[in-house]
């Protein structure tokens, strides 16, 4: 399976209990956890999933909408 994909994958979970990511302050990006960086994908991020807990808290999220072609 890893051997023949290229595709890259990132795992980041929000409202998570602690914050590991580039963009957290003290006010802004909180409980938001980069898990697993972008890059292909490998046994470290299903160990990471598997590990994954709900969180109590609330996150800031930006939703980003595609715009379809027409």
């Amino acid at each position: 399976m890893f051997q023949e994909s290229k595709d890259e994958l990132a795992l980041i979970l929000f409202g998570t209990d602690e914050t590991n990511n580039d963009l957290a302050d003290e006010d802004n990006y909180q409980n938001i956890n980069v898990a697993f960086s972008l890059s292909p994908a490998n046994w470290h991020l299903f160990e990471e999933i598997q590990k994954i807990k709900p969180g109590n808290n609330q996150a800031d999220c930006k939703s980003i909408k595609k715009k379809s072609r027409v």
